[in-house]
């Protein structure tokens, strides 16, 4: 028998996010990072998941000239980890990432304009589980992954 969603489970009306939290801070804390460095710009924070896209340029690609694989993990790894951070607000405690992984179905390629979805599947006391998918202009699903993350005290 499936499990049921965490949004089936929660109240729809409520964001899963502090509410302090707000995409401007959320820009601002990803300057001079490797969120940066990746390209990675966050576009939407909603009540149930955190968005970032990127625009694929050469720094993404592996020989072939399509987007390495490692790429799609580092962006599960940054769009899910801050999804954590957005949750746990001003608490004092901190998420730590313990386990990636990912599946790619489609090559992204020079230009491709991709969307990064993070959304919970577990919010407990200390871990959180996010699923990420990364999907190109046209809606095509490039990659999927989970980011396990370790909540902890600051």
């Amino acid at each position: 028998m499936p499990t049921k969603s965490l949004r089936a489970l929660r109240d729809p009306l409520k964001s899963i996010f502090a509410p302090e939290i707000t995409l401007e801070e959320i820009k601002q804390e990803a300057k001079g990072t490797f969120t940066e460095t990746l390209g990675l710009e966050f576009i939407e924070l909603d009540a149930e998941c955190l968005k970032g896209r990127i625009v694929v340029d050469g720094r993404h690609l592996r020989p072939g000239n399509i987007m390495n694989g490692g790429v799609s993990l580092g962006l599960i790894e940054a769009v899910g980890s801050t999804a954590a951070r957005c949750v746990l607000g001003a608490q004092p405690k901190v998420s730590l990432g313990i386990q990636v992984n990912a599946n790619h179905f489609a090559a992204a390629v020079l230009n491709d304009e991709l969307t990064i979805t993070a959304a919970a599947v577990h919010l407990g006391r200390t871990t959180h589980v996010w699923e990420v998918a990364i999907e190109n202009q046209k809606g095509r699903l490039i990659s999927s992954g989970r980011i396990t993350l370790l909540v902890v005290d600051a």
